[in-house]
This record gives structure tokens, C-alpha cells and sequence, in this order.
């Protein structure tokens, strides 16, 4: 048997980049950091990781359109290594998450004002607002 499902939840780290393909197919890169705090031979630390992530097609517009840098994003998708070979014919690889659904939070003052929105509820959010993407 073999599965390939990855899951994170962070913060975006810089705006996504929204590029088209020649064949006119619309993709969305996009960096997602995640942060953990833990205890090392007594001492508190603290890591940062960053992931990239890419979206495919109509959920690339609406990602570029509303998630900015520091929007709380949870990303599910398939994990994959993309290889290519750079200037200098040396062989670079970039390790990514290929997109499928993409849900995000929200700001504090917008759950304050939209208390019915969960994002992590979807079978709440698809009636809000809040979420373009039970709309696309």
C-alpha cells in the first residue's frame, strides 16, 4: 500500500506568487511557516520550518487573491520533490506540497464579528462568507 498525504497549518510567510502557464492553467506558490517550541536538555527552544506549497488552477487565483503574508492557512496535499537543473548544470531540488483542498483562518477582529465561521468546520464554513473557496 502507499500514501502520500501530507497536512500543515501555519502562517504564510511572504505574499504567494501567482504566475500562468503557456497552456494558460494558473499556479500559485506560496510559503507556509510552522513553529515549535520545546524543551532540549532543559533549555526552552524554538524552531521554525518553512514549507512550500503549490496551487493549481482556480484555487491558485483565489489564493493570490485573498491570503497575505502572515494569514493563518491549513494546507492537505500530495508531497513531491521538484528537480530541475540550474545554470551551472548542477542538479537543484526543491521539496513542495502539491495542493488540494486549502482552508484558512481568519484575524481575530473578523472570528470576533463572524463567530458561525470555522474553517476547520467545513461542513459550517461552506455556508460562510468567510470562505471564498466554497464558492469557487
Amino acid at each position: 500500500m502507499n500514501f502520500n498525504q501530507a497536512i500543515v497549518a501555519g502562517n504564510v510567510a511572504q505574499d504567494p506568487e501567482l504566475r500562468s502557464l503557456p497552456s494558460g492553467t494558473q499556479v500559485c506558490e506560496l510559503r507556509v511557516a510552522t513553529h515549535r517550541v520545546f524543551t532540549s536538555q532543559g533549555q526552552n527552544q524554538e524552531e521554525t520550518e518553512f514549507h512550500n506549497v503549490v496551487i493549481w488552477g482556480k484555487q491558485a487565483d483565489i489564493a493570490a487573491r485573498y491570503l497575505k503574508k502572515g494569514a493563518l492557512v491549513l494546507v492537505r496535499g500530495r508531497l513531491h520533490t521538484r528537480t530541475w537543473d540550474d545554470k551551472t548544470a548542477a542538479s537543484s531540488r526543491k521539496p513542495r506540497l502539491s495542493l488540494t483542498p486549502l482552508s484558512w483562518g481568519q484575524s481575530k477582529p473578523a472570528r470576533q464579528a463572524n463567530r458561525k465561521c470555522l474553517p476547520w468546520a467545513p461542513e459550517v464554513s461552506q455556508r460562510c462568507r468567510c470562505n471564498p473557496l466554497a464558492y469557487a
